[in-house]
């Protein structure tokens, strides 16, 4: 029972919360809490929208968590923790500002061509609609893959490269890589990301 309890509470709060993020709070809530396919939404600025149900999850979710602050109907923009508007081209925005810091700095990462392309700390480019934001923190936020080591004469056969985010990683670290992809859309993603 205290568990059915601890998820309506947190239901209760991440609701409560989508008040401050849309004019319609409730009842765009309610239309997601029917299953509606599409969520009718007023926007802060006055505009309204209308987005798909695993938007709007991931808007209020990210809203609620404190990933973003807000978002721009008229300009279909995000604004991040820190107050950049970045594109919201794709829903993996939300999940890039979840892992990564946005910005200018040395350590963020970079959305580029209206938030169609992310380039990480390094330079490194990766169409938004391709990746996975998980990831991407965990080989790239993290650099948890052979931190420190030099690759420079190994040979790494990367057997369901996916979109080539970790063939590219070992790359960066010097290593020959062979990238092997049997799905079709992947393998397709995985030529994207390297041009």
């Amino acid at each position: 029972m205290s568990s059915l309890r601890l998820r309506i509470s947190k239901l209760v709060t991440i609701t409560l919360a989508t008040r401050r993020l849309f004019r319609n709070w409730f009842f765009a809530t309610l239309s997601y809490a029917l299953r509606r396919r599409n969520i009718k939404v007023k926007c802060s600025d006055g505009v309204s929208v209308i987005m798909p149900r695993h938007l709007f999850a991931n808007l209020v979710l990210g809203y609620h968590d404190g990933v973003i602050k807000g978002y721009l109907g008229r300009e279909n923009m995000v604004v991040s923790r820190n107050g950049l508007k970045v594109h919201l081209s794709h829903e993996n925005v939300i999940g890039i500002l979840r892992y990564f810091p946005v910005g200018d700095c040395c350590v963020c990462v970079r959305f580029l061509n209206n938030g169609e392309i992310v380039e990480m700390p390094d330079g490194v480019k990766f169409h938004i609609k391709y990746i996975d934001p998980s990831i991407l923190a965990e080989i790239w936020g993290s650099s948890s893959h052979f931190v420190g080591f030099d690759l420079s004469d190994w040979l790494v056969v990367d057997i369901g490269a996916f979109v080539g985010d970790t063939a590219l990683y070992y790359a960066k670290l010097g290593a020959t890589v062979i990238a092997v992809e049997p799905v079709p859309d992947n393998y397709q993603a995985l030529l994207k990301t390297l041009n």
